[in-house]
């Protein structure tokens, strides 16, 4: 069995690495999060596989997500289009025309639940 992880380059430059197991990482860049522009962010998301919905809201210029379980919690930009916030991961996806069409969340006992935008 190959016991060897796989680094490769990405289409848009990044670096990759697969690890034995098949778990590919990529590495992305990293934002000044001051200048993070999040108002493409804000919108309501959706997961089937939870049944459960979250709103991203931007408020005195930063984002948070609200929920009526988790209530309101500020998400902070670590790298190109994701977010963390108490041990909770946010990628947020983009459609071929590079618009968000959703997200995944990630965190200690989930990893990369997917959320559609719906509104």
């Amino acid at each position: 069995e190959d016991e060897t992880a796989r680094f490769a380059r990405t289409p848009d430059g990044s670096v990759s690495v697969t690890t034995p197991d098949g778990i590919t990482y990529v590495r992305r860049p990293s934002v000044v999060r001051d200048s993070v522009d999040l108002e493409p962010y804000v919108g309501r998301y959706w997961s089937e596989e939870l049944g459960v919905e979250y709103e991203a809201r931007l408020e005195e210029g930063r984002l948070f997500f609200i929920n009526r379980k988790i209530g309101r919690q500020r998400f902070v930009p670590t790298f190109l289009d994701g977010f963390g916030a108490g041990g909770n991961w946010v990628t947020f996806t983009r459609d071929s025309a590079g618009e968000i069409d959703g997200f995944t969340v990630s965190s200690g006992w989930v990893w990369k639940v997917r959320f559609e935008r719906v509104g």
